[in-house]
């Protein structure tokens, strides 16, 4: 009470000083608020850089890979076979039973080249793309890899879905999913196939009960795949995780929204 009283002078000084005050720290607020956001779009940018990169270098990886086997595989059997087919053709006049027995092997490797050829198409374009949907493509492919393999894909699908080239995309990864199950999971039973399609997104499951791993030491021989599963979703603007634990089996999940 016995305190000085301000004038009017000092009211207008002390509320232009508070207008100051509290644009300072506003501007404050907006240059810090402007910093965090300068570091998120720095951290997206690197984000989407390695995530091109990877994409980039999956591309690179799947094409060595289908010029490796058509190489070493398929080609070397059709070099073989025009070899052979030659050395028939010389002998059959002279030596007619052992021209049959050469025409017969001769059969065997023709097979043998489908099927390399057949199981190399399946990375690329797998069956069924053309007139059928999601869901028959990968019944097909699922029971492709229980002939090839002798292990049993139980398959559930809920909707449907017109195959359009980002489906393509997701049947041959998941196709792929499929075939390191059964040749990692170093288990019998049964793999099983999830697939629903509703609201605009497909979701495809691919789960084993075998031995599993932990994702933050991932194996070898399954880094290869799974960055070729991961890069072939995301071309098309899709995603694809990988889930395990040891012990207790492993699940590929992938995700494509319309």
């Amino acid at each position: 009470a016995r305190a000085d009283t301000f004038t009017e002078e000092d009211d207008r000084v002390l509320t232009e000083l508070a207008r100051q005050a509290g644009l300072a720290f506003h501007n404050s607020q907006l240059d810090s608020a402007l910093h965090t956001t300068q570091d998120a779009l720095r951290k997206q940018a690197d984000e989407l850089r390695e995530s091109r990169a990877r994409v980039v270098a999956s591309g690179d990886a799947e094409r060595r890979r289908v010029e490796r086997n058509l190489h070493d595989g398929a080609q070397q059997h059709l070099v073989a076979l025009a070899i052979n087919l030659r050395l028939t053709r010389d002998i059959v006049a002279e030596d007619p039973e052992g021209a049959g027995e050469m025409l017969g092997q001769l059969a065997e490797d023709v097979q043998t080249t489908i099927k390399e050829l057949r199981e190399l198409a399946h990375g690329i374009y797998p069956p069924l793309l053309a007139d059928n949907g999601l869901g028959d493509a990968l019944r097909a492919a699922a029971a492709e890899v229980e002939e090839e393999h002798g292990v049993p894909v139980e398959v559930v699908t809920v909707g449907d879905h017109d195959l359009d080239e980002p489906h393509r995309a997701l049947v041959a990864a998941a196709r792929e999913a499929l075939t390191n199950a059964v040749r990692h999971s170093g288990s019998d039973e049964p793999i099983a196939l999830y697939v629903e399609v509703a609201g605009g997104r497909t979701e495809v499951f691919v789960r084993d009960r075998g031995r599993g791993f932990d994702p933050g030491q991932v194996p070898a021989d399954r880094r290869g795949v799974r960055e070729s599963i991961v890069g072939r979703m995301a071309r098309h603007g899709g995603r694809a995780a990988v889930h395990s634990t040891p012990g207790q089996g492993t699940e590929v999940e992938l995700v494509l929204d319309d």
